[in-house]
């Protein structure tokens, strides 16, 4: 498997070359100096290297944190917004990113949240599967909490949404407004070639790049393109393809055991300690800590736990397994797991994973295994704060 991570300091449309470490497939790494960006690959200080021999390319490590407003899409962009409107089912953006406002058709559009991002995103997912029946207004409540009410979004203002609930139109003042799920036929979203982060926490899963002297101009494999100001790339993440993350694929087998017996008929009591994808167990963003103490986001991952056993089948082509295990932040005190990560009979690796420690970053080679299976287990306080966090969990090539 072969990473590009071309990360990006502030500059205007390369008018200069840019100091990078180059990081080969092969392991080896130098500081260079960064001149060409393409989908074939990169130009350093005169040389040229293909993509395939590549493993990354950093300027800086930056994790830009997830911004409070955004609107997602079909192909899992996430595009950060400082002003949005809407009018005949078009979402019109504004952001530092953006080199000019840009238009979204709501076709291509799955959440925009507006405020309470947490609470959306888990009410979202727990509630409506990610599919709503209708356009969904969420309402913030006095409690921090959202209620989500159903109808048809007509417009959005820099003050209002006009909203039809039962055939009654509403103008609900945007201040009461945490997030409007859009509803309607999506359009099919291409492969995308790369991931580009912008300054911003944007995500933008992109089919292609062309980089000009004013601006940067990005094909969404949702089939929108978007003009960004070059010094708001942090971040390009190429061959998304040879990487098959854990929280897209269905296991073969998922188990979780109560330390306390739980009847079959105790539905809500057994979810509630079911595996999360892609968020945690309050609906936010799979998080670590560095070895400063400092939460980093993850774009992807699992929240698990402990006496939870997963398998998955191993991938035709994969080689190795990635992904950083650390405890949830907020039970980094009391929280305390064993973990097993086993391909086939052969264990990969097995340890403690507590809050006082740094996370551990597993990079393992699968040999021929066809299954995976991760194991976590009480530590030294049974289930207190039991809560694994599994950040980019997946399968390479």
């Amino acid at each position: 498997m072969f990473l590009i991570l071309i990360a990006l300091g502030t500059f205007s449309a390369l008018p200069a070359p840019l100091p990078v470490q180059v990081r080969l497939a092969d392991g080896s790494s130098e500081w260079t100096t960064l001149e060409v960006i393409d989908a074939a690959g990169v130009t350093v200080t005169g040389k040229r290297i293909a993509a395939q021999l590549l493993s990354a390319i950093e300027l800086r490590p930056a994790s830009p944190t997830e911004p409070q407003q955004f609107v997602e899409l079909i192909d899992g962009s996430r595009i950060a917004f400082t002003s949005v409107t809407m009018n005949d089912r078009r979402l019109l953006l504004e952001s530092d990113a953006l080199a000019a406002q840009t238009t979204l058709r709501a076709s291509s559009a799955k959440l925009l949240v507006l405020a309470e991002r947490d609470q959306v995103r888990q009410s979202f997912q727990e509630d409506w599967a990610g599919d709503p029946p209708a356009d969904l207004l969420f309402l913030r409540t006095k409690d921090g909490a959202v209620d989500a009410i159903d109808g048809v979004a007509d417009a959005i203002t820099p003050e209002t949404i006009a909203f039809r609930w039962d055939e009654q139109p509403l103008q609900v003042k945007r201040t009461k407004a945490a997030a409007l799920a859009l509803y309607g036929r999506k359009e099919n979203a291409a492969d995308p070639a790369c991931s580009i982060t912008t300054t911003d926490g944007s995500v933008l899963m992109a089919s292609s790049i062309d980089w000009r002297q004013e601006a940067v101009s990005v094909v969404l494999a949702a089939r929108t393109t978007l003009r960004l100001r070059p010094g708001s790339i942090a971040s390009v993440t190429y061959a998304l393809d040879r990487d098959t993350y854990l929280s897209d694929l269905k296991p073969l087998r998922s188990e979780w055991t109560p330390l306390v017996g739980l009847p079959a008929d105790a539905v809500i009591a057994l979810a509630a300690g079911q595996p999360r994808v892609d968020v945690d167990y309050q609906g936010r963003p799979i998080a670590t800590l560095d070895d400063g103490g400092q939460p980093v986001e993850h774009a992807k991952g699992l929240a698990v736990r402990s006496r939870t056993e997963l398998v998955y089948q191993v991938p035709k082509e994969a080689a190795r397994f990635r992904a950083v295990l650390g405890l949830d932040p907020e039970t980094r005190h009391i929280g305390n797991v064993s973990v097993t990560v086993t391909a086939d009979d052969t264990v990969l690796w097995s340890g403690a994973i507590d809050g006082e420690t740094p996370p551990v970053e597993l990079n393992e080679p699968l040999g021929n295994a066809r299954t995976l299976t991760l194991e976590v287990g009480y530590g030294e306080n049974l289930d207190f704060g039991d809560r694994l966090h599994l950040g980019n969990a997946r399968f390479t090539e």
